[in-house]
């Protein structure tokens, strides 16, 4: 099959180097992050009375946009790495479809088995990486806002996309944006490789 394949296996490959190069500079950034949770620096900006609240215990985090522990974080950058991510990740995943399909016609069809293996990652790529559905027409107006809206939070050691949802309510109306369940950039490309390269080092999930 590879040698029938070709280019195709070649391009997995070429896709696979790019994504764990992605996943390595968001690895980087949530290591610097988890190292600066232990030591207790993230609450270097709260009031003294506040800290002493959470000092010694099993807190759950959440950290959005400016925050002034992160403000190392280079936010338009770690944004982009995901879009980069989402949109390689479902290329990189419809093609398997697409190859797993040629050798088994009764196989999903190639975006169905992506939403399937990553369908967070797909609806993140199908609203906002591959294009803004603000500059649509077709999506309904919570996901077209929703689309532009900054979306990376760093929760519980992992930055992570899409862990918002926006409601309107016009003349009545309450309309809800279709955003699945937020994801983890590294914990995805975990998945990937184990998937399909378990052998693999953990930043390399090449054919």
């Amino acid at each position: 099959m590879i040698s029938h394949f070709g280019n195709e296996f070649l391009s997995l490959r070429h896709l696979s180097q790019g994504l764990g190069l992605l996943c390595h500079a968001v690895k980087k950034l949530e290591d610097r992050a988890q190292k600066q949770v232990k030591e207790g620096k993230v609450f270097d900006s709260m009031p003294r009375e506040g800290e002493k609240d959470f000092l010694g215990k099993d807190v759950k985090y959440f950290c959005f946009g400016n925050a002034p522990a992160f403000e190392w974080v280079p936010l338009g950058l770690l944004y982009c790495y995901f879009q980069w991510y989402a949109v390689s990740a479902c290329n990189y995943v419809l093609l398997v479809g697409w190859l797993a399909r040629q050798g088994d016609p009764s196989r999903r069809k190639p975006w169905e088995y992506v939403s399937d293996v990553i369908p967070d990652v797909r609806w993140f790529r199908d609203k906002i990486a591959a294009h803004f559905a603000r500059a649509g027409k077709k999506d309904k107006r919570a996901d077209q806002i929703l689309s532009t809206m900054y979306q990376v939070c760093f929760e519980n050691g992992r930055f992570r996309a899409s862990p918002w949802q926006v409601t309107l309510k016009t003349k009545g109306d309450v309309g809800t944006s279709t955003g699945g369940n937020s994801w983890s950039l590294t914990e995805v490309h975990e998945n990937i490789r184990k998937r399909y390269n378990p052998q693999k080092s953990e930043d390399d999930i090449s054919s």
